[in-house]
Parts: structure tokens; sequence; C-alpha cells
């Protein structure tokens, strides 16, 4: 989408065409900008859990033996 608005606004004539597709691209930015900070979210919080289940199985096989 983002590179389809880009095409647009080079391709525009009209000042409110510009304005309408130059608005289309920043919202698309700011949307994958946010898209990668949740995924970054959830890649932390994602490791910090696979990090926390193997230090609780040491801590299981640690108990029984």
């Amino acid at each position: 989408m983002r590179e389809g608005t880009a095409k647009l606004l080079a391709a525009c004539k009209h000042m409110n065409q510009s304005l309408e597709a130059a608005k289309s691209l920043l919202t698309s930015d700011i949307r994958l900008a946010e898209f990668r900070n949740e995924l970054q979210k959830r890649k932390h919080h994602f490791q910090k859990l696979n990090q926390y289940s193997k230090l609780k199985h040491q801590f299981q096989t640690f108990e029984y033996h």
C-alpha cells in the first residue's frame, strides 16, 4: 500500500490530491512503526517466557535428582 501511495503522490497534479496522498503515506508509515513496535514487544515477551520455561525445567530436573 505504501508503494502505491508513494507513486500516487509523485503523479499528483492537484494540491488536494497531493495532500491526501501525503496523508495516506504518513498514516501508513505510522501504522508500520506501530506494528514493528508491537512485534518487538511480543518477541521480547516470548524470549522471556522461553527463558523462564528453560529455568523451570532445569529446576525441576535438579529437584528430582
